[in-house]
Parts: C-alpha cells; structure tokens; sequence
C-alpha cells in the first residue's frame, strides 16, 4: 500500500543527472536556475529583473555545466592515454558522432547499388544533368534574347 500510494522522490528522480561529469555543484547550480524560473521569480512576476536575474542563472549554469564537462573529458582521457588504454578514448569518439548512416543504398535502372563509389557517380551524374550550361542558353532574359 504504501509504495503504491505514498510517491518516493527516488521513484521520480530525473534521469538528466545521470551524466558522469554531473557534479553535486554542477546539479544544485541547475536546481537554482529552476527555482529562480518557477517557483519565485520570473514565470510568475515577468517582472524585467527577474528575467535579467533567471537569465544570468541560466548562463553560470550553462558556463558551469561546459566547465565540467571539458574538466571530465580531460581527466578521463589523459589519464587513460598515459595508462595506455585507449579504450575511454575511442569510446568517447563514437559517442560523439551524429551521423551513422551515412548515404542510403541508391536504386538506378531498376538495380539497387550500396557501393560508395557507385552511390557518388550515380549522384554525379544526377548532378550534372541538372547543372548544365545548355539549359542555361535556352533561358530567356528581360529583353527577349537567351543569355549566352
């Protein structure tokens, strides 16, 4: 009953403080931002100096937050650099990319091609069909005569 009825802040807890470089500094800073948003000041009052004051909350906490994450990637990595693992820093690197797919397989003629050299000569030459100087002479100008 008691765990049905009664909620546990740890039921609920945010799972955005679960960051490694997330310090307790780093997490009151953002309490306080929110506090400053909510509860007191600027959402409620839209008072000017209120939003000057949530607004440079937001950037200390901002500037904070990047401030432990760079110190984070620096620990981290140079200490497993001069251990010689080089694992934390390959694993830091593909958890940096955005793009995984890259290009998707391209179909032409009827077949479908993967290849990355097929995939750029197919996009050549869609390309080049469409940036042509002949279809630039056979547009008119303002005065009547195609450009050239």
């Amino acid at each position: 009953m008691m765990d049905k009825y009664i909620p546990s802040r740890y039921r609920y807890k945010s799972s955005r403080h679960n960051l490694p470089w997330l310090t307790t500094e780093v997490k009151h800073m953002i309490c306080r931002k929110q506090r400053k948003y909510y509860r007191y000041q600027a959402k409620k009052s839209c008072r000017p100096d209120d939003w000057k004051c949530y607004k440079e909350m937001k950037t200390s906490a901002r500037r904070l937050l990047r401030k432990a994450h760079a110190d984070y990637i620096d620990h981290t990595l140079t200490t497993a650099l001069e251990e010689g693992n080089h694992r934390p820093f390959w694993g830091y690197i593909k958890s940096q990319r955005k793009d995984v797919g890259g290009v998707a397989p391209l179909k032409e003629n009827g077949k479908l091609h993967s290849s990355s050299t097929e995939k750029a000569e197919i996009l050549s030459r869609q390309f080049s069909s469409v940036f042509t100087r002949d279809q630039m002479d056979q547009i008119p100008s303002m005065s009547g005569k195609p450009i050239s």
